[in-house]
């Protein structure tokens, strides 16, 4: 096997498995033991892979036997194993994840650009109206976007019944997915048995299922009663049950809305509020993309998704945010079903892999100063790193995993980062605020993040202001003229939801 920390007889490397912040104690040990090593959770072998080139191999020629999600009692609890990213490989993994894909390959994701469009311009209304609630703002346009998509349902406020009743179930669902976070009832089964007053994993998953249920069926039932009174909008939904693609079966309904809404909004709503931090806690780099996209695109219009290829700073800032804050900085595990070979080593059947792609990206052979905020060095190489860096194996889409479990929803988080990427920074200034006691600004901390599987900014204050008068005139403009796109997706508003579209 690949070498590792130092094993205590029977508990393995159990008493050193991180609690918190897993990706940087991995990060640690791969310094320490290179770019593939091993732990050992009493018997079970856990595999971190910190090489572009292993995991590479890994995803082109182990696929097969790599395809597979550790089993994970505490996750069966909550959505009897048919939550779709974390699902066991199955018939009914390859039925949702077949269903999902056609809806989001580039062609299909063409179709979307209206509301994506639509939905951005909104953020930049509410950045401009409310700069202070941007967390919000973020949550709120990505979690539209995908609910749009997949159930023909939006939210035009940050305080919409349905997301925050979400925002509240992903919440706890996010400490039970937190690797390390939780008792080790897989390693240890007796811990099942243990009674509900002392094992509060046990009402947390009680208390997350139930939310997944009401939430997750209830888009089911807006779309099943829009279909009766034949006010299709051309959502998912629609077709899944429709064509009966999924069945009947609602806890695999359940499981493949639940993944698609939650990867889709958590991340890029995580990705913006890291771009955000970077550019307040980096003056120098905003400043060089507010000259390109003033030569570019001008103050006179929006940018488009074509102007993109003709921006290469503001690729390399959004190259730039992925690579150093990764979104899911351990990766989602891998688990094998077969023993394999490699690197050299042995893999045995039954190992959980994790993919790390926060070791990957801050690896200091391969990057510069990998902790310092810096788009220019995607200027200098394609991957950002070192002159004489071994690239083998890399490439700008880590952070979508790869082999038969890459992210199915790549083709849109990608148009979704692009477009808001363009729009913030051609339409604000993003600034440290000023302390109203000392008349000094605030600095930012770019490394004061959040635990989970998924990490964030922990809440921060910035400044954010609209560049010019003419940019503030197009977006209420452009804000207005986005009204027939929304009308497709506000049939079943709340009546609050309801009373504040028609004030606006």
């Amino acid at each position: 096997m690949p070498p590792g920390p130092h094993t205590v007889p029977l508990f393995g490397n159990l008493h050193m498995f991180p609690r918190k912040n897993a990706y940087l104690k991995f990060t640690e040990w791969a310094r320490e033991h290179g770019g593939i090593y091993s732990l050992m959770l009493f018997s079970r072998p856990i595999v971190i892979i910190s090489n572009p080139r292993i995991a590479r191999e890994l995803f082109e020629k182990k696929s097969a036997s790599v395809s597979d999600r550790p089993p994970t009692y505490m996750i069966d609890l909550v959505t009897d194993g048919k939550y779709f990213a974390l699902a066991r490989y199955s018939s009914d993994w390859r039925r949702a994840r077949s269903v999902i894909q056609k809806s989001l390959t580039k062609e299909a994701c063409a179709k979307h650009e209206p509301i994506l469009q639509a939905e951005a311009i909104q953020l930049m209304y509410d950045f401009m109206t409310k700069p202070e609630q941007f967390f919000k703002h973020t949550f709120r346009f990505t979690y539209s976007v995908i609910t749009s998509i997949l159930a023909g349902i939006r939210s035009p406020r940050s305080t919409s019944p349905l997301l925050t009743a979400f925002t509240d179930m992903l919440q706890k669902w996010s400490v039970i997915l937190e690797p390390g976070a939780q008792p080790p009832v897989d390693l240890l089964p007796i811990l099942k048995y243990v009674p509900e007053r002392w094992a509060r994993w046990k009402g947390l998953c009680k208390e997350v299922r139930a939310g997944q249920i009401e939430l997750y069926d209830s888009f089911v039932s807006m779309c099943e009663r829009r279909m009766e009174q034949d006010m299709r909008n051309g959502s998912l939904l629609e077709s899944i049950i429709g064509e009966g693609k999924l069945g009947t079966d609602r806890a695999l309904m359940r499981g493949t809305i639940g993944a698609f809404i939650d990867g889709g909004t958590e991340t890029t709503a995580l990705f913006l509020r890291s771009l955000i931090l970077m550019l307040v806690s980096s003056p120098e780099a905003q400043s060089k993309a507010h000259k390109e996209l003033d030569s570019v695109v001008g103050s006179e219009r929006l940018p488009v998704p074509a102007d993109f290829a003709e921006l290469p700073y503001v690729q390399a800032i959004v190259k730039e945010v992925l690579r150093i804050r990764p979104v899911l900085p351990t990766g989602v595990p891998y688990y094998t079903t077969k023993e394999e070979t490699l690197d050299g080593y042995v893999i045995p059947n039954g190992s959980t892999i994790f993919v790390h792609q926060y070791g990957i990206l801050h690896d200091s052979e391969d990057y510069e100063d990998p902790d310092i905020f810096n788009p220019d060095r995607f200027l200098r190489s394609e991957f950002g790193t070192k002159p004489g860096a071994d690239n083998t194996g890399r490439g700008n889409e880590t952070h979508f995993g790869g082999g038969r479990r890459v992210c199915v929803g790549m083709n849109l988080a990608n148009n979704s980062m692009i477009i808001t990427a363009m729009y913030l920074l051609w339409a604000f200034d993003f600034k440290e605020p000023i302390d109203p006691i000392t008349l000094r600004p605030i600095p930012v901390d770019i490394n004061n993040y959040s635990e989970g599987i998924a990490t964030s900014p922990n809440p921060f204050k910035c400044d954010i202001r609209v560049r010019s008068p003419l940019q503030a005139s197009i977006i209420r403009q452009e804000f207005h003229s986005a009204r027939p796109v929304f009308q497709r997706y506000e049939y079943d508003l709340s009546p609050e939801d309801a009373a504040y579209v028609r004030n606006q």
